[in-house]
């Protein structure tokens, strides 16, 4: 019998969810092994146990944040709005090239797709923007593209329940949460992965032959300073910060009808 592969992923948000359906989907052989670990909690105990969210809406400074951990990190209670652009929100356009980006986004789009129950209603794609964008270089600023699939809340929650289901039917992958990883190192040619449980208070160790980490910004700081990331290169990843100006319709109708929240 052929060894079986283990594939660890650390983050049960959207890059660690994306990831392990699309491992799944991609690999047909039944002898692989994908374990998720997240320190917060699972879908059902996120939805009834959010304690800040209830009442005075303060924070109750969790040992585990319970809004940023768990499965489907904090895009669990957010709008369920996606973004599709080079231009804000990171430096895509850094790393991609125009054809890699045009493939990661179609393939991220049908992906997301697949799992709202046939409900296309929500795109919103920049309509003229040449034209706008000429009109506010005229004034000395810069019109940023941008296309938006928003759900909204209770969508969006369907479509996390419905990946939840997808993966958790999958005799192949192993969801570990409460499962707070300490350490990750290479051993050799596989990846040894320590982790706390905090229901059992004990530390336990595994070993895999892949592993994807993506700890969300929350674990940010703590990834590198584990072995493996403090071998690797960075660079600062810029943080958006912006102006909401909200005015009403008759002042922005023309170009709202053209452009979905459009940034300047």
């Amino acid at each position: 019998m052929s060894k079986k592969t283990k594939i660890g992923i650390i983050g049960a948000g959207p890059a660690g969810l994306f990831s392990a359906m699309q491992l799944i989907r991609n690999l047909s052989s039944k002898n692989i092994s994908i374990s998720i670990f997240d320190k917060g909690l699972s879908l059902e105990d996120r939805t009834k146990n959010i304690p800040c969210l209830k009442n005075d809406g303060i924070c109750k400074k969790c040992n585990t944040c319970k809004i940023l951990c768990g499965f489907g990190g904090s895009g669990l209670i957010n709008d369920g709005k996606l973004v599709f652009s080079k231009e804000f929100g990171g430096n895509l356009q850094d790393i991609l090239t125009n054809a890699h980006f045009n493939m990661y986004e179609k393939l991220s789009k049908g992906l997301y797709l697949s799992f709202i129950d046939g409900h296309t209603n929500g795109w919103y794609r920049s309509n003229n923007f040449p034209d706008w964008k000429r009109k506010v270089n005229k004034a000395g600023l810069d019109l940023l593209k941008g296309d938006y699939f928003h759900l909204g809340s209770d969508r969006a929650l369907k479509v996390l329940e419905s990946i939840y289901t997808f993966l958790k039917k999958d005799s192949r992958v192993d969801f570990r949460f409460g499962h707070d990883v300490l350490f990750v190192n290479k051993e050799g040619n596989r990846f040894s992965v320590q982790y706390y449980l905090e229901k059992a208070d004990e530390h336990y160790t595994d070993k895999f032959d892949y592993l994807i980490v993506s700890p969300g910004r929350l674990g940010n700081s703590w990834f590198t300073n584990t072995a493996i990331g403090k071998s690797l290169d960075y660079f600062i990843s810029p943080l958006d910060i912006g102006v909401r100006v909200e005015l009403p319709y008759y002042v922005v109708d023309t170009i709202a009808k053209d452009l979905y929240e459009f940034k300047i």
